[in-house]
């Protein structure tokens, strides 16, 4: 009596966690009965802790499905927070990479069967580990599981985890010196080559590099080695955007008129294993203050969009109340004022709404809908009375659609979007 696992997920080693990851079982068990049942146990993290068990019935054809993903995909969420503190994680500073906390989990599924009398001893174990994220259906089910094209193993591969398409093997990111974020990627090195990154900092006036660096991947800058067994550092997150590298270092600041700079994926022999990351300066004009809007998005990892002009709107509320009867039945003398409410709110909630309007490209336009997809979205401002200090709102996409102005002759588009914060106020 024996249980076999004839299909499971393709990327074990690391994929996403809110899609079907389906075990396929079988057993060479003879004369089956009504009682018997394949019997699965789901374990989380190295502690191994048991968080579900099922006993599931074979199907006509002497199998049963089991779907982890029903189980994992709330389990698994990208960081908010820096590792080890409690700051918000697009504002890393002083270190090349940050390496995540809570988007990264291992699960051990065990196998076993039931005959009806008793329950037998394992008979097989699958380990899987997974991070946020998650695939549209119309991909299909193999492409679904399958991370490969995140693993930095040819100059073909995507790698970094965006939703942002590259254009000739180069994800552009279009950018300014206030802009603030971080980009994930996977760091391990049983799936990727990459070892390090090589920085390239290019100016508007020659197409010559006026810094070059190169980054290794390492605790040191804030990660971990990609050897290293940690499964906290499976998925890392490159310190990458202007706003960021200026605390690190002054490359920018030093080079006021930088165009772009580059990061490219770097094997231990200096091959090149995914594609080039860019931040290209564009500078636009606006009335009202700028803000930058970030989403958790599809493939384990954050991305943005710079809106040039944001505008608090209007405060909504929303109120229940009960019915008070006017005057004391418990006083010798019945009476009431004429200023006594008879109406009053027990429970008494605002948010604030923003409505806000950028000037995108058509690739930045086609980002924009994994805005309206995601679960975790947050606006960045000023505080009140400060120039320096950012404050980052929890934010509901409160739109259905949004509206898309076109400028056929220079192929830019404006869209409007609102917002409401998820956060009351009283």
């Amino acid at each position: 009596m024996a249980v076999s696992v004839t299909q499971e997920p393709i990327s074990s080693s690391l994929t996403f966690g809110d899609q079907p990851l389906i075990y396929t079982m079988t057993s060479n068990t003879g004369g089956w009965n009504d009682a018997y049942r394949f019997v699965v146990t789901v374990k989380e993290s190295t502690a191994l802790t048991q968080i579900a068990k099922f006993y599931i019935s074979r199907n006509p054809n002497n199998v049963a499905h089991f779907d982890l993903g029903q189980i994992t995909k709330s389990r698994v969420e990208v960081d908010t927070n820096q590792y080890g503190y409690n700051a918000f994680l697009q504002e890393s500073i002083d270190q090349w990479f940050m390496k995540s906390e809570t988007n990264v989990e291992k699960y051990t599924v065990e196998f076993a069967e039931y005959n009806g009398v008793s329950e037998g001893s394992t008979d097989v174990t699958k380990t899987i580990f997974l991070c946020d994220g998650k695939k549209a259906a119309l991909d299909g089910y193999e492409y679904r599981t399958s991370m490969a094209d995140f693993y930095g193993t040819a100059i073909s591969k995507k790698y970094w985890m965006t939703d942002r398409e590259p254009v000739d093997n180069k994800i552009t990111v279009y950018c300014n010196n206030n802009t603030m974020g971080v980009m994930a990627f996977i760091n391990r090195s049983s799936v990727s080559d990459v070892t390090k990154f090589e920085f390239t900092l290019v100016g508007s006036a020659s197409p010559q590099p006026l810094v070059t660096e190169t980054i290794d991947i390492s605790a040191g800058n804030g990660s971990q080695a990609p050897a290293a067994t940690t499964q906290a550092g499976f998925v890392s997150y490159l310190v990458g955007a202007p706003w960021n590298i200026e605390t690190t270092n002054q490359y920018l600041s030093d080079n006021p008129t930088w165009a772009y700079y580059e990061f490219k994926p770097l094997d231990a022999s200096n091959n090149q294993r995914g594609n080039i990351l860019r931040f290209e300066k564009q500078c636009v004009s606006y009335k009202n203050p700028q803000c930058q809007v970030f989403w958790a998005n599809t493939v384990g990892g954050w991305d943005s969009l710079e809106f040039n002009g944001l505008r608090k709107t209007t405060v909504s509320k929303q109120q229940k109340t009960y019915r008070k009867n006017l005057g004391s039945y418990g006083a010798a003398v019945y009476s009431y004022e004429d200023y006594d409410p008879e109406v009053i709110p027990f429970q008494n909630e605002s948010q604030y709404s923003y409505v806000c309007t950028g000037i995108f490209n058509k690739t930045e336009l086609d980002l924009l809908q994994y805005c309206f997809r995601s679960k975790k979205v947050y606006i960045r401002e000023l505080k009140k009375g400060s120039t320096t200090i950012y404050r980052y709102i929890p934010i509901i996409v409160s739109t259905n659609g949004f509206q898309v102005i076109t400028d056929p002759a220079s192929k830019i588009y404006t869209a409007t979007l609102q917002f409401t914060s998820s956060q009351t106020i009283r």
